[in-house]
């Protein structure tokens, strides 16, 4: 089990010389508050945007309906991870997400698509019948019904209760973070000296060569190649989607 917020948070209060607290969340000593609201910055600002985390990293399928909108952006949505929209059925990736610009030129008629190629695009704030959809995936050109579509995003929950249940923020002494908790320590320290007046170049530096190494390592890396297209694209691209072999 890693580290608690009020560990997190003593931990670094102690590197800035403030003494230890026994509680943070609902605590209104001045210490306290400079001290937990260090760890929530460290933890949401610094470290869950500064990398797509394997312990945040969520699949996502649904089946097409003849429909151009989907809503389909599960609720801890944060944002997609590029290049993993694909159309299962036919064994094909989705182009995008396309531009607004492309998009409507696309839906004028202009240009057009032949062939198992699909494009998409996020769109935000439409209007799904009667119900307010902050985030929809629109696909063009419309797919024939039951096509598999699935894709990979991070989510927004990478704080744990005390019971293991996810959640998207913190708000208790004994939650965890589902990222490394020594990143939001020494991130917290240098936001905790920030806050306090106190010189904090060493300390960002520290947290900013520690994010380089616990990011690099997080996910593996593959193997880098000489040739002219990717090593994991099976198919040759000279080769047609379909009537070969026939």
């Amino acid at each position: 089990m890693g580290k608690t917020v009020l560990q997190i948070g003593n931990a670094a209060a102690s590197a800035c010389g403030l003494p230890q607290q026994t509680t943070l969340n609902g605590n209104t000593n001045q210490n306290a508050v400079r001290i937990l609201q260090s760890v929530k910055d460290a933890a949401g600002r610094d470290v869950f945007r500064g990398q797509d985390w394997v312990s945040l990293q969520i699949e996502h399928t649904f089946a097409t309906t003849g429909a151009t909108s989907y809503d389909e952006i599960p609720s801890d949505f944060d944002r997609l991870i590029n290049g993993t929209l694909w159309d299962r059925t036919n064994e094909r990736p989705l182009v995008g997400p396309v531009t607004a610009q492309q998009w409507q030129r696309y839906e004028s008629g202009l240009d057009g698509l032949t062939g198992l190629t699909l494009l998409f695009r996020i769109a935000s704030g439409y209007f799904l019948g009667t119900t307010h959809i902050d985030k929809v995936i629109k696909i063009y050109p419309t797919t024939s019904t039951g096509q598999t579509i699935a894709f990979e995003y991070i989510s927004n929950e990478y704080v744990l209760d005390i019971a293991g249940a996810k959640k998207d923020a913190v708000d208790a002494d004994t939650d965890t973070f589902l990222f490394d908790d020594d990143l939001v320590e020494v991130a917290a320290t240098w936001r905790l000296l920030r806050n306090l007046g106190m010189t904090y170049a060493d300390e960002r530096i520290e947290f900013e060569t520690l994010m380089d190494e616990r990011s690099s390592n997080d996910g593996g890396a593959g193997s880098l190649s000489m040739q002219l297209r990717s090593t994991w694209q099976i198919r040759d691209p000279n080769v047609p989607d379909t009537g070969y072999g026939a």
